[in-house]
């Protein structure tokens, strides 16, 4: 709130200092230049009435008459020399002519006494100076003002505030997956239509999550019923035609398409789980080394057995759930082995409380342009995925959601053997 009243203190102050500006240049050449001519001209009268008055006396008289008008005027007047002052030549010609000098610096009016060396003097008027310039009452007024401008700008923000805090934190609770979140303005708040709009987002993407996960879950669980009933079936047809001709072959290739919808059940299942928010880890320590080799001692390698790499000792453990990322890594080394050239390496390395998995290939990689668009659900890139090699498109799509989990994330680039390079990130403390 600070920055923002800040922000919006300094905006108000300065434009009301430039509209004090704009409208004392209104003032100054308009209102108290015609007030001070008006004054000049009234001093000047006084000074030629004086000036006229003395003119009737004889010089010796001058001083008796002088005090006769200091009695009658609230200005200081003296009978000066004609040179007491050091004049430009315009202004001594001027004077000795008659006419009436001001001296701008010290506010006097000079006019000679008609033959004679001698100048009547009036002043100094102290209201020109004060007219003239600003005085410290009025930077008092005006830093007065300033400061009392604060107090209505604060009365203002603080709810502004209060109810952009309010957005702020829906919005972050909506980016952490949590869709029931919704701001409560009043009808009065300026932001209320803003709250609004966020409720009927929040309300939309609650209701297509929340179908998304109803649809995955109940085409999973639709599609296990008839899976089971075609494999029952299918025993049955192996026992009843397996003296005819070629139906063994009919019945591996059926066996295999029930093999990859029961995959592709099971991936949905698992993909519907992960965007619950009520998903809870069973978070523990794992001793990565031997955790991998059990994992990699699950595959068939045949002659191109993977290399694997690891920095941690088997008395160092890291945290994390074990099922969910191992099917994560699990994920990564079937992408490997379906889309590289047969050659998998695997590192592992603990640095600065954050676990790294590398899970390299030698295969053709995936387009820079394309990596983030495989991490979405069912995406199968013309090169690096086809109907050949297999995949549902799910498989990242899972890996993704596991690290989110973990608050971490799956990265795509390039691998030291040529093809990809798939790495898990996520942040651990090292444990024993």
């Amino acid at each position: 709130m600070r920055k923002l009243f800040f922000r919006f203190y300094i905006t108000v102050v300065v434009s009301f200092l430039i509209s004090v500006l704009v409208i004392g240049a209104i003032y100054k050449n308009e209102v108290r230049g015609t007030t001070q001519r008006y004054l000049i001209d009234i001093f000047e009268t006084s000074l030629y009435l004086i000036e006229r008055e003395l003119s009737d006396y004889p010089e010796s008289e001058w001083e008796d008459a002088l005090n006769n008008i200091r009695n009658r005027i609230p200005l200081p007047v003296e009978i000066e020399a004609l040179d007491a002052y050091v004049l430009s030549p315009e202004n001594q010609k001027a004077l000795r002519e008659g006419s009436i000098i001001r001296l701008e610096d010290s506010n006097l009016f000079l006019q000679r006494i008609p033959h004679s060396e001698y100048l009547v003097a009036m002043g100094p008027v102290s209201y020109l100076h004060y007219v003239g310039t600003l005085q410290w009452i009025d930077v008092f007024a005006i830093l007065s003002l300033c400061l009392t401008l604060g107090v209505p700008t604060f009365l203002w923000i603080r709810p502004l505030w209060r109810h952009a805090r309010e957005l702020t934190q829906v919005s972050r609770r909506l980016g952490s997956g949590d869709f029931a979140a919704r701001a409560v303005l009043p009808d009065t708040s300026a932001l209320a239509d803003l709250g609004n709009t966020v409720n009927g987002m929040a309300s939309n993407i609650e209701e297509l999550i929340a179908g998304r996960k109803v649809m995955i879950n109940a085409v999973s669980h639709d599609l296990r019923t008839p899976i089971a009933r075609l494999r029952y079936r299918l025993e049955m047809l192996r026992g009843v035609t397996a003296e005819a001709t070629g139906a063994e072959k009919v019945i591996e290739q059926i066996g295999r398409d029930l093999d990859n919808l029961t995959d592709m059940t099971e991936e949905l299942l698992l993909l519907g789980n992960l965007e619950r928010p009520e998903l809870e880890l069973n978070t523990q320590p794992i001793v990565i080394r031997p955790w991998l080799d059990e994992m990699l001692a699950g595959f068939d390698w045949g002659d191109t057995p993977p290399t694997l790499s690891c920095n941690l000792q088997d008395d160092q453990a890291v945290l994390g759930d074990p099922y969910y990322l191992g099917r994560a890594v699990a994920n990564l080394i079937v992408n490997a082995r379906r889309h590289g050239g047969g050659q998998v390496a695997i590192s592992a390395l603990w640095r600065d409380q954050q676990m790294t998995i590398h899970v390299d290939d030698d295969g053709p990689g995936i387009p820079a342009e394309s990596r983030d668009q495989v991490l979405q659900p069912f995406t199968r890139l013309d090169v690096s995925r086809s109907r050949k090699t297999g995949g549902y498109g799910l498989g990242l799509a899972i890996v993704q959601r596991i690290m989110r989990w973990h608050r971490g994330e799956v990265r795509v680039g390039d691998a030291p053997l040529g093809g990809a390079r798939l790495t898990l990130v996520w942040p651990t403390p090292l444990t024993q």
